[in-house]
Order: C-alpha cells, then structure tokens, then sequence
C-alpha cells in the first residue's frame, strides 16, 4: 500500500527542488525582455494567477507528518511516485519555456512581432507549462501527506487556470486569427489528448 498519508525528507527534497526549478526557468533569461514593447496586454491573467497561487497553497497547507520509519518500502515508493510528478513537470515547463523563447510572458500579453507557437510541447497540448504546474501542485500535496488538500487544491488550480487560458486566448485569436483557430481544433487546451 501506498502512503501519502505522511512525507519523508526524499519527497520533501523534491517538492522544494520542483517548485525551485520552475522558478528558475521561468526568469532565467527574462531580464532582457523588459524593453521589448508590448502589442496587448490583458490583465485578467492577473485574477488567474492568484486563484492559481491559493490552489497550489491549498496543496502545501496543513501539518507534515514523517513517516516511521521514515525508509520503508510504501513510503520510498511514494517518493518515487512524487518524483517522477516532479521530474514530468519540470522537463515539460522547462521544454515549453524554451519553444516559447521571447514569446514568454508571466502576464498574458502579445508582443509585437510576436509568433503563435505551436511546435515542441505545445504540439501535444495548448497549455504546456499550466499543466506541468498542475503535476507539481499534484505532487506536493502528495509528497507532503495532504491528499485531501487535493479536493480544493486541483479545483482552485483549474479555475486559475481557466481565467488565464480566456484571457491569453483571447489576445491569440485576436492576433492569429484563423491561424489561431485551427489551432486550437487540432490540440487540446490542457491535458495532452484528453481535455
């Protein structure tokens, strides 16, 4: 049997190494976009964001209790699970930050000479980097033992989600048209060949 009733320091280890990368590939190499010039910007995304934030405070939020012994082969194997959720979304993210190159923005907005990007990840699924956060968010309730925190965690997260995605394809459609549109008949919007 599984235990994601309790943490060890292996999938504690991971949690922080997760949500450290994801940060890491997010601003590494953002400094020099400031200067670019924006074409449009929608700050919903904004709202996104912070239901986002609270679904992935959700999944951190309660006590962690060790596991004792904190080695054994349910626990060890739950670590494992979590690592391989980690693993999945940090070479997602890090893949889809690097298709995007200068088309990354934090805050949804279409730069002028701005392209749609539709190769690397983003050949699977129109939203590669929300669902690697989604498979973070799900291994750190996980790996720290809140796996009931995942009933209100993976919701608030879809929702934040929702918002960004509207406004994000919003200013796509308006900027790519046509283009845009087959686009989004072709790949789905989060999870690769489901939804």
């Amino acid at each position: 049997m599984l235990d994601f009733i309790h943490t060890n320091p292996i999938s504690a280890a991971l949690i922080f190494v997760g949500w450290a990368g994801l940060f890491y590939f997010s601003f590494r190499g953002s400094a020099t976009q400031s200067n670019k010039r924006t074409a449009k910007r929608d700050v919903r995304s904004l709202l996104g964001i912070l239901v986002q934030g609270l679904g992935i405070a959700v999944a951190f939020w309660g006590p962690v209790h060790f596991a004792r012994p904190l080695f054994d082969c349910p626990v060890l194997i739950s670590a494992a699970i979590v690592g391989a959720l980690v693993l999945c979304a940090l070479l997602l993210f890090r893949s889809a930050r690097q298709a995007l190159g200068d088309n990354w923005t934090v805050v949804a907005e279409v730069r002028e000479g701005g392209s749609l990007v539709t190769s690397g990840p983003f050949a699977y699924v129109r939203n590669p980097i929300y669902f690697a956060m989604l498979l973070l968010t799900i291994a750190t309730a996980l790996g720290l033992g809140h796996l009931l925190n995942l009933v209100m965690a993976v919701p608030l997260f879809l929702a934040g989600t929702e918002l960004r995605i509207m406004a994000e394809e919003g200013l796509l459609r308006e900027r790519f048209g046509a283009e845009f549109d087959d686009y989004v008949r072709r790949v789905k919007r989060i999870i690769p060949f489901l939804w």
